[in-house]
């Protein structure tokens, strides 16, 4: 489904926009900035990463005129995007040609946060209003190494926080075909020793299809702070509510005839979410740079699957520890870069599922924890002025442990399962000229299972946990060129 499709005739009414006064450096916003890339959890230029990279600045958005994140990605090529129910919301990206649970194996962050969660459940792409889009980056190919779980196809990072962009305060709103309407107020101040931003967002559409309509609110928050000349501190939070329709699947024949009907005329979810975070960077040294990020997340959602006769609640809290530390030095005169790391990342899941709308007849409940704890490395070296040697590795161990009860409060399922898994990578990276660039690589990747993949909790009397289930793994091995 082109989502542009959707917004034809989409007209801003209204904006202002001031820049706020003696904040920051004038600057002239012609002249872009070098482009740094960040979703390779240190900073880079495009050029010198083994992989294809596609960078969308927010000046870029600007002239595109796009609504959505989603707008933006799928105007880039090889970045497919579909959605099932025809609007943003639910929008799932396919890097590499993964198809069916595709927002499993394309990692998507914001300011180097997961956006994806460890079920089955979809990114609500609604919770990044472009007005709060200082860049998008998209690395494409296996980044297993650096990330672990979910990044086989690539990685798509939205950055938000920049300190070069200019300070303002700027307030739009927007309407457009079927029944779509926003605003949004936002602002921000970039400093050298304090900076902050804050906004707000609202979205509403009746959607393409029928029952494909949703209405969602963004609010956010966030303050940067130089605690001594080299250690900073940054702290943000999130909310996000969103109520959408589900309109259902169609067959090709359903789709010919009509592709705005719904075979779920009643179906319908809503979900909050909540997410708050603390980075930390300390310049240890001229050449070494320690990097830490706690992260809190809570989402909790409701589901009337009328069609199922199903109404499940859950709540999803997660907690992220990631530490990091980048040296660069010399090895046998040669330049080095090494970056090494430690991500721990604990999930709960309550599940309870009932089969009447009021919620009062439980059909099963379930807690589903997941603790996953990996370490990794990479190390890179200029064999020559133009040649660049990079090897990694990654290993990383997952627990998962279930107890689902049936309505008559008896357990059903009580159980645990621990995944070891690794991956390795290995590419070479050659400019014969300063603007082309050739690489070759080799990786091996993996996927962990989501946790509805490793447990059943659906109360139809199979739930059970599926301990012969092992992580998704394989191989990849890619030659690629270009140039600017």
């Amino acid at each position: 489904m082109d989502l542009r499709r959707t917004l034809p005739f989409a007209a801003w009414l209204a904006m202002a926009s001031h820049a706020l006064p003696q904040t920051a450096p004038a600057t002239n916003l012609y002249e872009a900035p070098p482009v740094v890339v960040t979703a390779t959890r240190a900073e880079r230029a495009p050029e010198r990463i083994p992989a294809q990279v596609s960078v969308i600045t927010a000046e870029q958005l600007r002239d595109q005129g796009a609504r959505h994140v989603v707008d933006a990605l799928q105007s880039l090529a090889g970045v497919p995007v579909r959605s099932l129910s025809g609007n943003p919301a639910q929008a799932e990206i396919a890097l590499r040609g993964f198809g069916e649970n595709a927002h499993g194996r394309t990692l998507v962050l914001r300011d180097g946060q997961r956006l994806n969660t460890p079920d089955m459940a979809g990114i609500n792409w609604l919770q990044i209003p472009v007005s709060a889009v200082s860049r998008l980056e998209v690395v494409e190919g296996p980044q297993s190494v650096l990330y672990g779980d979910h990044a086989l196809g690539g990685v798509v990072n939205i950055v938000t926080h920049d300190a070069s962009r200019p300070a303002r305060t700027e307030a739009g709103a927007a309407a457009g075909s079927h029944g779509t309407f926003g605003a949004s107020l936002a602002t921000r101040r970039p400093d050298g020793r304090l900076s902050y931003s804050a906004g707000a967002d609202w979205q509403t559409s009746d959607g393409f299809r029928r029952n494909g309509d949703y209405e969602s609110v963004n609010l956010r928050a966030g303050v940067d702070a130089a605690a001594t000349e080299t250690l900073r501190l940054a702290l943000f939070g999130t909310y996000d509510r969103l109520e959408n329709g589900l309109p259902g699947a169609l067959t090709r024949e359903q789709m010919d005839d009509d592709p705005r009907q719904t075979t779920n005329p009643n179906d319908e979810a809503t979900t909050e979410s909540g997410n708050a975070s603390l980075a930390l960077q300390w310049e240890v040294a001229a050449d070494q740079r320690l990097m830490a990020d706690l992260i809190v997340n809570r989402r909790e959602a409701e589901s009337d699957f009328v069609s199922w006769f199903s109404f499940p609640r859950t709540t999803l809290d997660s907690l992220t520890l990631t530490l990091r530390h980048q040296i660069e030095s010399s090895l046998l005169a040669r330049p080095t870069r090494l970056l090494g790391g430690v991500d721990v990342y604990l999930d709960r899941l309550d599940a309870d599922r009932f089969t009447d709308p009021a919620r009062t007849l439980r059909l099963l409940d379930a807690v589903v924890d997941k603790s996953s704890y990996g370490a990794y490395l990479n190390h890179e070296t200029d064999l020559a002025e133009r040649l660049t040697l990079s090897l990694g590795g990654r290993l990383e161990q997952a627990r998962y442990a279930a107890e689902v009860g049936d309505a008559a409060g008896a357990t059903v399922v009580d159980d645990s399962e621990t995944h070891t898994v690794s991956a390795l990578a290995a590419s070479l990276l050659y400019h014969p000229v300063d603007e082309v660039k050739l690489y070759a690589s080799l990786s091996t990747l993996y996927r962990l299972p989501f946790l509805d993949e490793q447990v059943s909790y659906y109360g139809f009397g199979t739930d059970t946990f599926y301990e012969a289930l092992d992580p998704e793994t394989g191989a990849s091995g890619e030659v690629g060129g270009a140039w600017r």
